[in-house]
Parts: C-alpha cells; structure tokens; sequence
C-alpha cells in the first residue's frame, strides 16, 4: 500500500546504486567534456533540452533525503537555471589550461538541493581540439569527494581523468582499465549492430 501510493504521489525511490553512491565514504560528481566543430548556441541548447533531456525522470526529480531514507521527488525545471554560460576573456593565453582549471574547480561549487542536482556549461572557447566546449555537470548531495571522473570526448579520442580518496578507492589504475574495457565493448556493440543493419 505504502509503496503504491508513493508511485501515485509520483516519488521514486532511490535505487540502490545510487544509494551507494550517497553511502558516507563514497561520493561521486560526474563531469563529462564534449568539443564541437562550431561555435554553440545556447540559445539552441536550451530550447533542446525543453524538447529532450528533462522528460527524463532523474533530470526532472530533486533527491530528498529524510534520515536514512532517500527518494526522487518530481519538480517543475527551469532549463534556464541548469545552463551555465560564463564570461571568457577572448585573449585567454592557454585555453586548454583554462579548461582543465575550469572543471576541476566544479566540484567546489555549492550545491543546490533545491533542484535536479545537474548543471551544462556552454563554453564559446577555442582550444586545441575544439571551436567550443560543453560540459556536463551531475553530482551527488554528499560533500567529500572518493570518485571524480571526467570525460573527455572528441571526434576522435577520448581522455578520462580520474580522482580518487585512495582510503576508499586504493587502486584507481585498476578501475581506470575497467572503465576503458567497458567503453572499447560498448563500441564493439555499436560497431556489430551498424554492421548488422547495413547487411555487411
């Protein structure tokens, strides 16, 4: 009965992978980096994400937690308030630097629980991989930090960088090799299916 009205009242219980991820001693923030060929509108961007990622229920939920219970809660989003568009001085001497100084200083931002817990930074910064820049924001409520991982992506390469509490985390090569195997069998996956259906 409980259960059932909680699906009526539209709460959604925090699955237990992502209560592990608010266990104390484990933390997580997610920062993934994606390069365009062109300048990006966020104009665009945030007309998209009205169309596309806030139908999805964990982009459009805000995480209670009472106690040592936790649930989705559904709220309205503002698409405004998750798109960050910040002021680069054109002249910037090492963009790739401002970048990487950029990003890692994301993860000392305050958090707002009073929104879905994600954020996208338009960045219209020439670097040398890229015309301009998106990064994508998603972390959890929790204030230490065991695991951060940024993606990297662009056309052709793919870096992940990661940061770990070695008291939590004591062998992060270890864990940098199985993220990479997973990535090189999701394309093999791609890479099968496309030849499947183009007959080859």
């Amino acid at each position: 009965m409980a259960s059932e009205k909680q699906m009526l009242a539209g709460e959604v219980p925090v699955s237990p992978f992502s209560r592990l991820f608010s266990m104390p001693g484990f933390y997580c923030f997610n920062i993934v980096t994606i390069g365009f060929k062109n300048e990006a509108s966020p104009s665009a961007f945030i007309e998209g994400l009205k169309n596309t990622l806030i139908n999805h229920p964990r982009f459009s939920r805000i995480l209670e937690i009472d106690e040592d219970k936790a649930k989705w809660i559904p709220t309205k989003v503002k698409v405004e308030d998750h798109v960050v568009v910040p002021d680069i001085d054109p002249t910037t001497e090492n963009p790739d630097q401002f970048l990487e100084d950029y990003t890692s200083n994301m993860v000392f931002s305050p958090i707002d629980m009073s929104k879905p817990l994600w954020e996208i930074h338009i960045l219209n910064m020439k670097t040398s991989d890229a015309e301009s820049l998106l990064v994508f924001h998603s972390y959890d409520p929790n204030r230490k930090m065991a695991l951060i991982v940024h993606l990297t992506s662009y056309v052709n390469k793919v870096i992940i960088n990661l940061g770990v509490d070695l008291d939590v985390i004591p062998d992060p090569h270890h864990l940098c090799d199985d993220i990479v195997e997973a990535l090189q069998m999701m394309k093999s996956v791609v890479e099968e299916n496309s030849s499947a259906e183009l007959g080859v």
